[in-house]
């Protein structure tokens, strides 16, 4: 019975095994350079899950990353920069391919030189029709 309270007790407290975790493949605080075509950001969607549970131990996880998603620098037209939004799926042996979700989007940098997208902020420095310079805060 005392390891059964210990069981539902970890699953509550963990939120039954699994949690969302978010990892950017650049680093913060550095300034890129990126061509027109090329990736400016790259991500995982992944979560921990719960492998086992031992009395007395904790609970041993594994990281298991289900989607890839990436950002890429179109140009720019006028004052606006484009930018191209693409999923990859993940199978088990690490291998990824192109989900059918793609989206342009345009952000005029006249208006802000900040991008927010996806909890990640993008600080433009300098573009222009082959390159970007940016800044990942």
């Amino acid at each position: 019975m005392k390891n059964l309270l210990l069981i539902i007790l970890t699953f509550l407290l963990i939120g039954c095994s699994s949690y969302d975790i978010f990892q950017l493949k650049q680093k913060s605080g550095i300034e890129y350079v990126v061509s027109s075509g090329n990736r400016i950001v790259e991500a995982q969607a992944c979560k921990n899950v719960l492998t086992g549970y031992t009395y007395g131990e904790t609970g041993n996880f594994r990281l298991e990353c289900e989607m890839l998603w990436e950002l890429l620098y179109i140009g720019k037209e006028n004052n606006s920069i484009r930018l191209l939004y693409r999923e990859y799926l993940v199978y088990d042996d690490n291998s990824y391919i192109k989900s059918d979700y793609t989206i342009e989007y345009k952000y005029d940098l006249s208006e802000s030189k900040i991008i927010k997208f996806k909890d990640i902020n993008l600080t433009i420095k300098k573009a222009d029709a082959s390159e970007i310079t940016y800044l990942i805060n």
